[in-house]
């Protein structure tokens, strides 16, 4: 008895092609019709690329967030566990930001380009820095915040390490710890850069981890947002 013949799974793409209209000789046209949920999906990017696109600082947007020139134009923390190793994308991103005391917890609070100059009189905000980090032990994936060293001035040593370590951790799997006494945090390389192998991101777009911000409640983009009404007294 012959086995049956595997039917392949049709491939979730509909071809229209002309096939009867067209003669032998002739070439035969097709065109390819894209599924409902993939435009969806499409859309949705579109979406998130339009938010990155609104609220992150390019490289000549500067560093005044009341000049001119830029006012027309998975869970998130500051530090990482003590002693881990651990690598961070490549793919950063700035904003406009703060932070906000909430009891032993510091959040930071971000706003877009647009919205910034709302914040002027009020609240100085500074250029923060995201950086998607995993970690090797459980391959758990953090956002983590650190603000952007201001140039021309006295460098703040607990910021300017806790930076360099991150943008360290973009090539080398990397261990930190804060060292109290001399007011700064210390990192090296992880002596087991083989055995940690590549680190496994995300995946998410910029724009995606800026949504990700904005639904966390991190994204003041508006007067009706509460850090907005603290920050203005118009509570």
């Amino acid at each position: 008895m012959t086995e049956p013949k595997k039917v392949e799974d049709k491939p979730a793409l509909t071809v229209v092609s002309d096939v009867d209209a067209a003669p032998p000789e002739s070439k035969q046209e097709t065109s390819v019709v894209e599924p409902a949920e993939r435009l969806d999906d499409r859309a949705v990017l579109d979406e998130f690329e339009q938010l990155a696109a609104d609220t992150i600082l390019d490289d000549d947007d500067g560093d005044d967030p009341g000049a001119k020139e830029e006012i027309t134009t998975p869970l998130v923390f500051k530090k990482l566990p003590k002693f881990c190793n651990f690598r961070a994308n490549p793919e950063t991103f700035d904003l406009w930001g703060t932070t906000d005391d909430q009891g032993m917890e510091e959040l930071v609070i971000v706003t877009t380009k647009e919205f910034a100059p709302n914040f002027e009189e009020d609240v100085e905000l500074r250029r923060i820095r995201f950086y998607e980090t995993v970690t090797a032990h459980d391959g758990l994936i953090r956002e983590v915040w650190c603000p952007v060293p201001e140039k021309g001035k006295k460098a703040n040593l607990w910021i300017q390490t806790r930076f360099d370590a991150l943008e360290h951790a973009k090539t080398k799997w990397t261990t930190m710890r804060s060292r109290t006494k001399l007011g700064q945090y210390t990192y090296r390389p992880s002596r087991k850069q083989e055995e940690y192998g590549e680190p496994k991101f995300s995946g998410l777009r910029r724009g995606q981890r800026v949504a990700n911000l904005k639904k966390l409640g991190l994204l003041a983009d508006s007067k009706d947002h509460p850090f907005f009404k603290k920050a203005t007294d118009t509570e």
